[in-house]
């Protein structure tokens, strides 16, 4: 696992990233925060990898028409009462939780985890919103998929710096970049799964395709950050050259140390 470091300017806070978990153990994550806690922790989405429901979690359903969709959560729930142990830890939803019900979401919430379902919560000088990715039906996008942005126009008139998180970064063109927003943060791409030395873009990425644009670092001038996360979900294509990633944010006056 890699640690990536980036700064920002803007009201004190140091911000610890985990993206696209996948219920995958993180015992490393763990291991680091004992000795370098963060004031927050954001999940830009993908906790899990299928589908989890009271259902499914009780009586550990199969269904061979939904393949993996149906799955008990091995390390998601555990790595969830942890974390906001550690520091207040925000959650949005990413492609993975495309079905989840409301029962999900609560369950979740009594983790201790602040779950944001295009929702918003204030934290000290800090608005903190949550963009659901495009809702999906099985493996198919259904018909004109877009997402729920009406909650947006709330959200970016609150007083206090913006972070949202966003799970899939190829929406930030069309739905976030003209907002007033301050930063957003996404995962999704997984670095590009396979990254070519001296070449900034990933082979490939969910969403986007081959050579995508949009899979790991700063973009449109660090107004939107993707982490390369710490799972893989590609089953044709692992990860070469593309550590999983842990990324810290260090958010300070960056003016006053110049002076």
């Amino acid at each position: 696992m890699k640690i990536t470091h980036y700064t920002l300017n803007g009201p004190k806070l140091k911000v610890a990233i985990l993206a696209d978990i996948h219920d995958s153990p993180i015992f490393e994550v763990f291991d680091f925060f004992k000795h370098n806690q963060p004031d927050i922790i954001l999940i830009p989405g993908d906790i899990i990898t299928g589908h989890l429901t009271y259902d499914a979690w009780k009586n550990d359903l199969r269904e061979e028409n939904l393949k993996n969709a149906w799955k008990k959560p091995r390390y998601a729930l555990d790595i969830l009462k942890t974390l906001p142990q550690i520091a207040p830890t925000f959650l949005s939803l990413g492609n993975h939780e495309y079905l989840w019900q409301q029962t999900d979401i609560e369950m979740l919430q009594k983790t201790g985890t602040i779950v944001l379902d295009n929702t918003f919560e204030i934290y000290k000088d800090f608005v903190i919103g949550g963009l659901t990715s495009v809702q999906k039906c099985g493996h198919f996008h259904l018909k004109n998929p877009v997402p729920k942005t009406f909650w947006l126009d709330d959200f970016c008139i609150q007083k206090g710096f913006k972070i949202l998180l966003m799970h899939e970064p190829q929406l930030y063109p069309q739905y976030i970049q003209k907002r007033k927003i301050d930063l957003t943060v996404s995962g999704h791409a997984h670095g590009g799964q396979i990254r070519i030395p001296f070449i900034k873009r990933g082979l490939y990425a969910p969403d986007q395709g081959f050579f995508p644009y949009y899979t790991k670092g700063w973009y449109d001038e660090k107004h939107l950050l993707v982490s390369a996360g710490l799972s893989n979900t590609v089953p044709f294509m692992p990860r070469l050259f593309n550590p999983r990633e842990l990324v810290l944010l260090d958010i300070k006056n960056l003016d006053d140390e110049k002076s």
